[in-house]
């Protein structure tokens, strides 16, 4: 009779988590459900003069970015994508674009990007994942930079959110994707999706009770010195080849390459880093005959929802415009209509 009973519960016990991870599994990939939550995130954060992160019920952008987005991407049409560190990943309003543009118009910013994450990363997916498939002539990269980017104590915590799966690995200065069971990988990236939905759902409370940002130049200023250090040239001049050698990398690729140096805050000017920084870019730039294009003061400081991110009004107001950027490329490979003078990139 203990016998029975025990194992009676025990079946109970395993039906209700069975159904639990059912209901979940359910969730996680409504696509009604990921928009509601995505619509009150994006109205809470309006409200607050925040930024809004476009995480897929992953923990964060990257985990979605590197499980999700990069493991189902086809480069067969060609298209535009989009490099750089967070300033640019929360800047590009890329996840509710038209159909027209899903799956050409590529946002693959990752949090604290340096110009050696980016150089890595550019080199894995060409690579590894073919992001060329359709030809050098159909791809165009745009670079997304500011003086942080030169900063390589960064590019640690970048291979901690690549590896932290283990889905992926780093060999001397090359990424690969982990040798897996494709059973153990679809269950630790459902594991990963399930974790971040349960903090989304937690988040949501936070967000409806968070106070509206207020701008503090000075504390923003006293980070970016602190970040940047008494060294900071150095760090300049260290990382400025590295972005060369990207550059070199494309242009032998043949690869349609351009830069934007991101927005920043008016209080940046009282600061000697972006204008050293810039400098060195622009000579890099001129000699591999790389445009550039300038957006450092495209957004008022209300279109900023810290010391470097855009917030909702600030992205929406980015990605117009740098998406016509990408217009005479979207044109070559058919996206855009050239003849439609009235329809514009978004």
């Amino acid at each position: 009779m203990i016998e029975r009973e025990h194992t009676r519960i025990a079946v109970g016990l395993l039906t209700v988590l069975a159904t639990v991870i059912l209901v979940l599994e359910l969730m996680i990939h409504s696509p009604h459900l990921r928009h509601w939550i995505d619509r009150i995130r994006w109205e809470e954060a309006d409200k607050d003069k925040w930024l809004f992160s476009d995480t897929g019920h992953f923990i964060d952008f990257d985990d979605r970015l590197l499980n999700e987005e990069l493991v189902a991407a086809d480069y067969s049409r060609g298209g535009v994508v989009f490099f750089g560190a967070s300033n640019l990943m929360w800047a590009l309003r890329t996840w509710d674009q038209p159909a027209k543009y899903q799956g050409v118009v590529r946002n693959y910013g990752h949090q604290g990007a340096t110009h050696t994450t980016m150089d890595q990363m550019l080199r894995f997916l060409i690579e590894h994942d073919d992001l060329l498939k359709a030809g050098k002539e159909k791809t165009q990269v745009i670079l997304g930079i500011t003086y942080l980017n030169a900063d390589p104590d960064s590019s640690e915590g970048v291979w901690a959110r690549w590896t932290r799966h283990g889905l992926y690995e780093k060999k001397g200065e090359a990424l690969y994707r982990s040798p897996m069971n494709p059973l153990v990988r679809w269950l630790t990236v459902e594991r990963a999706k399930v974790t971040g939905f349960l903090y989304e759902l937690a988040y949501i409370p936070y967000s409806i009770m968070r106070r509206t940002r207020v701008h503090n130049p000075e504390k923003y200023k006293k980070e970016h010195t602190l970040v940047m250090g008494p060294k900071w040239k150095e760090k300049i001049q260290k990382l400025v080849p590295e972005f060369a050698q990207t550059l070199d990398y494309l242009k032998q690729k043949q690869v349609n390459v351009a830069v934007v140096f991101l927005p920043l805050g008016s209080w940046e000017a009282e600061l000697p880093f972006d204008a050293y920084y810039s400098r060195e870019i622009e000579k890099v730039c001129k000699e591999r005959d790389v445009k550039i294009y300038d957006f450092r003061k495209f957004l008022e400081d209300e279109e900023l929802a810290d010391d470097i991110h855009s917030n909702t009004k600030g992205t929406d107001k980015f990605h117009k415009a740098v998406m016509e950027i990408s217009r005479p490329h979207l044109e070559s490979i058919k996206v855009l209509d050239p003849a439609a003078k009235e329809e514009k990139a978004q």
